[in-house]
């Protein structure tokens, strides 16, 4: 009889294990996949929609550069230009392997804005942090 309950402790804990497991392994899923949604929401021109989630996942992962870019890119449809700056320059501040994307979105905003030498300065720096592009026509 000593043996049952010891068994059944047992298969609870692993019973519980499992379903910790399982549970921390859907919210990881959850998460990664605002990026994901935003995403889609950007490509089907909904971006409120995609800010959002750009949003939650940057709540998740603040150092998240793609989500910061997206989330610039959903800031441009609707024509909110300094909004947009402002979240590339956050983005660019963190970013690691997409600095030259973001000096060049910098830029293009600048040029939107007829800022037209802060966007040379932008897009100069584009060059510089990735000589494989090619120099912008202005």
């Amino acid at each position: 009889m000593n043996g049952i309950p010891f068994v059944r402790a047992r298969k609870y804990r692993l019973f519980f294990t499992i379903a910790a497991l399982l549970f921390v392994c859907t919210l990881s899923a959850y998460a990664s996949s605002y990026l994901e949604q935003g995403e889609t929401a950007l490509r089907n021109n909904q971006p409120d929609h995609a800010k959002a989630l750009f949003e939650a996942s940057l709540n998740q992962n603040p150092g998240d550069e793609k989500a910061f870019l997206y989330l610039g890119v959903a800031e441009l449809q609707p024509g909110q230009l300094s909004k947009a700056t402002d979240t590339f320059k956050q983005g660019l501040a963190v970013a690691t392997s997409l600095k030259d994307v973001f000096y060049f979105d910098i830029g293009n905003v600048y040029f939107m804005q007829g800022q037209n030498t802060l966007a040379d300065a932008m897009h100069a720096m584009a060059i510089k942090t990735n000589p494989n592009l090619a120099e912008p026509k202005l």
